[in-house]
């Protein structure tokens, strides 16, 4: 099995594979994967699983045969390393080989020059439109052909945004508009920037056009949090600030203590993960007195997100420290030590948080600055100007005391005038008190009867064991409910995404436990797993493509590159009924391995 991780693979031409069994007529589209596809250049190796040169796969569906073809992303991190046969520029988990032609003196100079970042995009594919893109955690981005893989562009968007990186999955919606985060590192400055990339048009390229939606600071400025996955449902964005951070002054000293990034990652098991959750519109913080905790927590994916009621429901693949980061270092696949890195691969649980959306806190009678700001914005809507532009008391709570000042003064009947100017003033003064009086037990009635209730679950959702309580005026503790996998654990998740994503949902698909041999299909209401294995092959990220007008949430398929252990063995896609999850077809192509990728989506054809 070790070759599938620390073997290279070459790049192949569109190829034809051999259907067994029956691929559905209805299934007309491509499936695109990227990963990380070569670890070595000329005698220097890569130390990472996500360290490898970007290798993006496709299999085209039509007429119920598949055509196969894999080619390299031509990033400058590729061109360079391939020129100097070395490792270049530095990767997750691998730092750069010095130039050996170098003297000593060059050499200690290229330490005071900081590092160019890589644009090695060996995650993620997502589609824009008709367009394809592939990223990851870096500012930089790669648009490819969707027909023939070549490397069209590459586009930063450090030009377009104040970023240092952006996440590497993206959320994308029919019209073609995408969805991301990006982290600015700087200082005081620190900060998740959410933003949204317009469809591409005629006159102008979307990414000119790209639209900031809000902004939350870090908690912490010299160590902003790892975000690699986010959540979206129909009015808000939701996004872990969780206590694995980038120490930010390990990433500038990089070069000088020769360490890398993964190394640069800090963990902070004592702190609380905090989970924040912005409105699509506005782009501010939902309900910003409080604020979303719960224990430490490590997560790469989200499955889904939701609104339920007054409740935003978000589910994620959990880890209870950083040690999956760790087990990933390709030191730890070589045959010897494969089957131990198997067996005590940090496991992987699915946790489903669940946050009230309406909560408040109490206004007391002494919360005197809170009632005093919102009568202020009541008062405001009656306040009135004289002629000279100046304010007075009486014509902000009463109009008509202007009218009859105006009219005694303007036709001279003194007396008149000082015996109205007086009752006025007199039942101006009692109206204003009795008025003040009204508004002041008026706010506090009704700021008391929508409290939060403190030290009280506030989660009401049937059959959910999830919890959230208010602990104070600023804090809701949140415990997750764990979606019961038997044992097997549920990673690289994928779900009905072009008819379920950001809402209620009952399925997800996903790898099990080792990440490679189990395909998983998750029932989340009855707490029920299937499972499909073959001995002797390392399975992919299950990809679900929903049957053309389809009443029902698993009615498709889920494609699945499959690859052999033994180099004497054919790859085949693998199509399974999405619903019994059993075997329809297998389509056999003449390679002994696909590429050890990480993810990929499904672009539906004509149907």
């Amino acid at each position: 099995m070790s070759r599938l991780y620390l073997e290279s693979v070459e790049e192949c031409p569109p190829t034809e594979g051999v259907v067994k069994g029956r691929v559905p007529d209805w299934l007309e589209g491509t499936l695109y994967r990227n990963g990380p596809g070569l670890y070595e250049f000329g005698e220097y190796k890569m130390n990472h699983l996500f360290d490898g040169m970007a290798s993006v796969q496709r299999w085209k569906f039509h007429n119920g045969k598949v055509t196969y073809q894999r080619k390299f992303v031509n990033s400058q991190a590729f061109q360079s390393n391939s020129r100097a046969n070395r490792i270049v520029m530095s990767e997750f988990g691998t730092r750069q080989i010095p130039d050996p032609c170098l003297n000593i003196f060059q050499r200690l100079f290229s330490f005071f020059k900081s590092d160019e970042m890589t644009d090695n995009t060996c995650v993620t594919v997502w589609p824009q439109g008709d367009r394809v893109f592939v990223a990851t955690e870096t500012n930089k981005i790669h648009e490819i052909n969707p027909d023939t893989l070549e490397t069209m562009q590459t586009v930063n968007l450090s030009q377009f945004l104040t970023i240092n990186s952006a996440t590497a999955h993206t959320h994308w919606d029919k019209d073609g508009t995408v969805h991301s985060f990006g982290i600015w590192y700087h200082g005081k400055n620190a900060k998740y920037t959410l933003f949204k990339i317009p469809p591409k048009t005629e006159v102008q390229d979307a990414f000119s056009n790209i639209d900031i939606v809000g902004s939350v600071p870090a908690r912490w400025k010299l160590h902003p949090g790892y975000l690699h996955s986010f959540g979206i449902t129909e009015d808000f964005y939701a996004f872990v600030e969780q206590p694995l951070t980038f120490d930010v002054m390990k990433l500038a000293t990089m070069k000088l203590t020769g360490k890398n990034v993964e190394e640069s990652l800090t963990w902070f098991p004592n702190e609380k993960t905090i989970f924040h959750l912005l409105n699509r519109r506005t782009g501010k913080l939902h309900n910003p007195m409080f604020q979303y905790q719960g224990e430490a927590m490590f997560t790469f994916h989200l499955i889904n997100s939701y609104q339920d009621g007054d409740f935003l429901v978000f589910d994620v693949c959990g880890y209870k420290d950083k040690k999956i980061m760790e087990a990933l270092y390709l030191k730890n696949f070589t045959e010897e030590k494969m089957a131990e890195t198997m067996e005590t691969m940090p496991h992987v649980t699915v946790r489903r948080y669940v946050f009230p959306l309406n909560i408040n806190k109490q206004a007391s009678y002494l919360d005197i600055t809170h009632l005093i700001q919102n009568m202020k914005r009541v008062n405001s809507r009656y306040q009135k100007k004289r002629p000279n532009g100046k304010n007075t008391f009486l014509e902000q709570v009463t109009p008509c005391y202007i009218k009859f000042h105006w009219f005694f003064f303007n036709h001279h009947y003194l007396f008149i005038h000082c015996f109205w100017s007086f009752f006025f003033f007199f039942f101006c003064l009692v109206f204003v008190c009795l008025f003040i009086c009204f508004f002041f037990f008026s706010f506090c009635l009704s700021y008391t009867a929508v409290t939060t209730p403190l030290n009280e679950n506030l989660v009401t959702l049937p059959g959910c064991s999830a919890t959230a309580v208010r602990k104070s005026d600023t804090e809701i503790f949140c415990t997750w409910e764990e979606i019961d996998t038997h044992g097997e654990g549920l990673e690289l998740p994928q779900i009905n995404y072009l008819d379920y994503n950001g809402k209620k949902y009952r399925y997800a698909y996903g790898v099990g436990k080792g990440l490679s041999k189990k395909l998983v299909k998750l029932d989340m209401e009855r707490k029920e797993v299937k499972l499909w294995s073959q001995e002797g092959y390392c399975i992919s990220e299950p990809v679900f493509v929903p049957t053309p007008g389809a009443t029902k949430e698993d009615d498709g398929v889920v494609l699945s590159a499959v690859s052999p252990v033994d180099a004497d063995k054919q790859a085949f896609m693998l199509v399974l009924n999405g619903q019994t999850f059993e075997e329809e077809a297998r389509v056999v192509f003449n390679t002994d391995r696909f590429s050890r990728d990480f993810h990929g989506f499904f672009r539906p054809g004509m149907q």
